[in-house]
């Protein structure tokens, strides 16, 4: 990977970024109603969304509502939603991997026991191992 998918990747690794990016996706676009949605203050939120901004995943823009002054709202830019597409297809795949892997090895582990290659002890020490290495497609 390159230094700037790096950068991208960070960016978007942190569950609250990714929290946010769902909200704005699903067009809750305010920082204050963010912070209401994540229960956090704006403060905190504002520091996400500038680090989402900065690597161009969303937009602001000001917006003058006919009874006040203008506020800044945010939205997920265009190539953000290819990203945010993209990254999900991907991490989809990426998962269905794991589980075709975790069923595998669990049917080898089994055939094991069956043919009296390995003790149930051994069958039950590996079949741990297996549910925690896996333990994100249980």
């Amino acid at each position: 990977m390159n230094s700037r998918q790096i950068e991208i990747l960070k960016g978007i690794s942190s569950p609250k970024r990714c929290a946010i990016i769902k909200l704005i996706s699903e067009g809750v676009s305010h920082p204050d109603d963010i912070a209401r949605k994540i229960n956090d203050t704006r403060q905190a939120i504002d520091k996400q969304l500038e680090v989402l901004y900065e690597i161009g995943l969303i937009e602001k823009k000001a917006i003058t509502p006919p009874s006040g002054r203008p506020k800044v709202v945010f939205n997920i830019s265009s190539s953000g939603r290819a990203v945010v597409q993209d990254l999900e297809k991907c991490l989809d795949k990426y998962a269905a991997a794991l589980e075709k892997e975790f069923k595998h090895e669990t049917e080898e582990l089994d055939t094991l026991l069956l043919k009296g290659e390995i003790n149930e002890e051994v069958y039950h020490k590996r079949s741990i191992e297996l549910s925690k290495r896996y333990k994100i497609v249980k």
